[in-house]
């Protein structure tokens, strides 16, 4: 028997002593609910409300008679059985059923025992939530990953400037005294302190690489250079690629989009993984991961490919689905491609995929190239850096001490003098009304941040804050990000760890009064 929902029946079962009118208006808020409902005897539907048949793409009444199984995905249905027979305490639980393409819909199901072997389920679609949910996590998960990240770096950059200084220093009074030192021992020396040299370049890549991936301000949309992206997300996805597969790279030159840093990374390190985990280990000899950059149309198209069995032409158009994985039970939540995608077309982009069984799988991201216009670092080597200057008084504010001597040993042709903290900063500068010809803040100190002397100096010193060059090793607070973006562009910012030789240039380009980087450009 089955049952269409009659005017008088619940449950297939008569009602008595129930207004007709309101079990008429039971009838329409079941067939209109945005819940699904329905009635099963055994596993066999014997009503269908229309929200539950929109979900598996059919009509309600070429539902009934069916199997509730024939739309469960096979791995969840042993599972789902024990919970309709009662096995399972929960009356709630969550399940996937999938409409004739294979799509499937994540339900909160609410199971109801009305007697006479009938059951009554209602499902409430879950997948849009889940998906926010999921976002939410991963932006909150990033967002502490990057406020860890942002003090790592900090802590790492800090002493890296002065054991990078240091090397540096120790290298050129190596030179310096070659006849002292002789050739052999001086070759020696060079290649030992070359080797530290590049130990430490490593660490300060390693950092800023993890601090990029990490960044809070996943809103915020930049100019961004692709193939920096790609080689930082190949970086990180290496462990997984190197066991599986030869690792290929075809990058175009200035594939410039605008977007976010941190996001397009996540979109580039989840195919990479994705490549990476469609390969069997062991065999990196004979597969391939390729990744490739291309300029045309107006788009940057990105494109990685694996040389893996390929996607199964029925589960081709849900790689993009949420909660669709391939993967083995425990890899993949089956969110990394949906968020991908959402990522991709926030940006203003499109992500395909092909694929051919035996021979492999291609998605392509395609970004819309970035308008081209004037972009300058920090700093960069300048024509006049080998300007001679007269010696000069310079003001070092920092709480690392080492830090301090490192460039006060840098620059030992002027007056360099030193605070050790923001407030001994605000006394010598009060002292001396601000007469330094240049002035090096650290960006972040306990008790008073680099932004306080500045804030206190724009107040009491008018006209010295031209002056300041901002050192920073890890922004890590809105406002420290926010005030180093402000002077940015006036090329009065420094990252840690620094090359000390590019210090002195850029000393000596601000003293000789040669234009900024920007200025030299063209720009005002």
């Amino acid at each position: 028997m089955t049952c269409a929902m009659p005017r008088r029946r619940v449950g297939c079962r008569p009602v008595t002593g129930v207004d007709e009118d309101l079990v008429d208006a039971l009838a329409r808020l079941v067939e209109r609910s945005v819940d699904g409902m329905v009635l099963l005897r055994g596993s066999s539907y014997a009503y269908v409300n229309p929200a539950w048949a929109k979900w598996l793409g059919a009509s309600p009444e070429a539902l009934v008679g069916r199997s509730l199984f024939d739309q469960v995905p096979e791995e969840d249905r042993a599972s789902m059985k024990q919970w309709l027979a009662g096995e399972d305490s929960e009356d709630v639980a969550e399940y996937r059923i999938l409409n004739g393409r294979g799509r499937a819909t994540l339900l909160q199901v609410n199971r109801v025992d009305l007697g006479d072997g009938t059951l009554g389920l209602v499902g409430r679609d879950m997948t849009r939530q889940k998906r926010s949910q999921a976002k939410l996590l991963l932006a909150d998960r990033m967002m502490s990953v990057g406020a860890l990240a942002a003090g790592t770096a900090h802590e790492i950059n800090n002493p890296l400037t002065y054991v990078q200084g240091n090397i540096g220093f120790a290298l050129e009074e190596v030179r310096a005294n070659r006849e002292i030192l002789g050739p052999e021992k001086t070759e020696e020396m060079e290649e030992a302190l070359h080797e530290a040299h590049e130990g430490a370049e490593r660490v300060r890549v390693i950092v800023r690489r993890l601090h990029a991936f990490s960044r809070a301000d996943q809103e915020e949309l930049r100019r961004i250079d692709v193939n920096r992206v790609v080689d930082e997300s190949v970086n990180m996805a290496f462990t997984e690629i190197r066991h599986r597969a030869r690792l290929q790279k075809e990058l175009c030159e200035d594939p410039v989009v605008q977007a976010n840093e941190a996001r397009l990374g996540q979109v580039v390190l989840n195919l990479l993984l994705n490549a990476a985990h469609a390969l069997p280990e062991g065999q990196a000899d004979q597969n391939f991961i390729r990744v490739g950059t291309r300029v045309a149309d107006g788009f940057v198209r990105l494109e990685v490919t694996d040389s893996g069995p390929g996607i199964p032409p029925e589960l081709l158009g849900r790689v993009f689905d949420s909660f669709f994985t391939t993967k083995p039970v425990g890899i993949g939540t089956g969110l990394g491609l949906s968020i991908a995608h959402s990522i991709v077309t926030d940006f203003g982009g499109r992500i395909e995929v092909s694929s051919s069984l035996g021979e492999g799988t291609r998605f392509e991201v395609f970004l819309p190239l970035a308008d081209q216009e004037a972009h300058s670092p920090s700093w960069r080597p300048h024509p006049d850096d080998a300007a001679e200057v007269q010696r000069a008084q310079l003001l070092v504010i920092d709480d690392e001490p080492l830090i301090a001597a490192a460039l006060k040993r840098a620059l030992k042709d002027h007056d360099v003098q030193v605070a050790g903290s923001g407030r001994d900063a605000i006394e010598m500068l009060a002292q001396c009304q601000g007469a330094y010809d240049l002035i090096f803040c650290d960006l972040m100190m306990p008790d008073l941040t680099g932004m306080d002397v500045f804030e206190w100096s724009q107040a009491n010193l008018p006209g010295i804050q031209e002056r300041f060059v901002f050192m920073t090793g890890g922004i890590f607070t809105p406002r420290a990000q926010g005030f180093l973006d402000s002077v940015r562009h006036e090329n009065r910012s420094i990252q840690k760890p620094f090359d000390l030789e590019e210090v002195r240039k850029y000393v000596r380009r601000r003293l000789s009064g040669a234009p900024t980087a920007e200025q030299s450009d063209g720009d005002t």
